[in-house]
């Protein structure tokens, strides 16, 4: 899945890379 596509992208800043590995994006530490 791409970063760019994920709905869930946009809501975390910075995530773009996770957002590439993970299904669903987890809050940045």
């Amino acid at each position: 899945m791409r970063g760019e596509a994920d709905p869930f992208k946009h809501h975390v800043p910075g995530s773009e890379a996770k957002g590439c590995q993970s299904p669903f994006i987890v809050p940045v530490r």
